[in-house]
């Protein structure tokens, strides 16, 4: 396959993966909401290919200002500032 027909058919798969996958991000986000306050997104700041840092959307997994104390901490297994929510996001890596 070439590298035109291999760029055409993954973008056409994640296409349909995002149609596909649309509404459960709603039922995700309203969860987020009925479950706590603040924001359904948290952006994180990374680093792509070249060095070029781009900005990521989540949804948020841990309550609002998780890091405002503390900076950031990897989360614990019991970790209080882990939602309800939160906690099936990442046990089914959907965050």
């Amino acid at each position: 396959m070439s590298r035109a027909g291999k760029r055409a058919l993954d973008v056409a798969l994640s296409g349909f993966g995002v149609v596909l996958s649309a509404p459960l991000w709603a039922l995700i986000a309203a969860a987020i909401k009925i479950d706590t306050r603040g924001p359904v997104f948290y952006g994180q700041p990374r680093v792509g290919e070249g060095g070029r840092i781009f900005r990521v959307l989540k949804f948020r997994s841990m309550i609002d200002d998780a890091e405002k104390d503390t900076g950031p901490l990897p989360a614990g297994e019991d970790d209080q500032r882990v939602t309800r929510v939160g906690r099936v996001l990442r046990a089914t890596a959907m965050d």
